[in-house]
């Protein structure tokens, strides 16, 4: 069974220049696992807005 691997691209939102929180990391890592043939693009799974039912039990 192989580890789904979950990306969308609200995970790098634009942030200014030094920012403290490097948010674009999450876009790096799926560029740099694309480009040495560990998975597709497509192969990615996209996750949906959840419900605000469901955000209020974590929340």
């Amino acid at each position: 069974m192989s580890l789904p691997l979950v990306f969308h691209d609200d995970y790098s939102p634009p942030l200014p220049p030094g920012h403290r929180f490097p948010m674009e990391k999450f876009r790096l890592l799926r560029d740099h696992l694309v480009a040495l043939g560990l998975t597709t693009d497509a192969a990615l799974l996209r996750p949906e807005l959840c419900s605000h039912d469901i955000l209020a039990l974590a929340h």
